[in-house]
């Protein structure tokens, strides 16, 4: 009686070690953003939670993974944006991350949260057959620009190649979208708030570049994204 059960204890320890080592496997990676005294002075800790998903979203769909460290980070972000860089040469824009799921990823965060990064508006593009279609911008007015002031206050290649710009012209301008290109070697991907940045910037490209929601006029209403 004893034997059995000091075994069954034995078994129910493994079993729990077990259980433990899946959730570590399948558990999200932390939120490094929330241990970040910029971040934090501006967006509250629901918004936190959302950027979180946000760059999450981002990252994995550049294949970064969780157990990678700070070099294999890096390198998965130029390998991305080299990537980028070759079609632009071949005159193509395809960021590659699916526009369908990047929507589905805006329905699992708060709209205050969404307002305060982006605005949405209509726009008028002939390449899309003259249809009136929402679109997306950086919202001007929102914590999101806030943060940017901040961080280019403290990070000197934001300033220059991203923020000042941003402030001047109130969109993603040619220049930002060279920059962060270009001096991709310039920025210090090890810092995670500029992985927001960076994120961020190719999540609105994206956006621009594939949703395709057009206006009816009949219903004064956006229909559902169709390619």
């Amino acid at each position: 009686m004893v034997y059995h059960h000091i075994t069954l204890n034995v078994k129910i320890f493994i079993f729990l070690g077990l259980l433990l080592s899946l959730k570590a496997c399948t558990s999200e990676p932390p939120n490094l953003l929330a241990n970040e005294s910029l971040i934090t002075q501006i967006f509250s800790a629901q918004e936190i939670e959302n950027l979180h998903t946000i760059l999450t979203f981002f990252e994995e769909a550049i294949g970064v993974q969780s157990k990678d460290d700070d070099p294999q980070i890096t390198a998965k972000y130029h390998s991305y944006i080299d990537e980028l860089y070759g079609q632009m040469r071949k005159g193509k824009s395809n960021l590659t991350i699916p526009i369908e799921e990047q929507l589905a990823m805006y329905e699992t965060i708060d709209t205050q949260t969404f307002n305060q990064i982006w605005t949405l508006g209509a726009g008028y593009k002939k390449k899309w057959k003259g249809d009136t279609l929402r679109v997306i911008h950086l919202n001007y007015e929102g914590k999101y620009k806030s943060f940017l002031k901040l961080a280019a206050d403290s990070i000197p290649i934001i300033k220059e190649k991203y923020y000042d710009r941003f402030h001047a012209v109130g969109h993603i301008s040619p220049s930002m979208k060279a920059d962060l290109i270009i001096n991709k070697e310039q920025f210090d991907l090890k810092d995670i708030k500029i992985r927001l940045v960076f994120a961020i910037h190719y999540l609105t490209l994206n956006d621009e570049s594939k949703r395709r929601e057009k206006y009816n006029w009949k219903t004064q209403t956006y229909d559902a994204h169709r390619d």
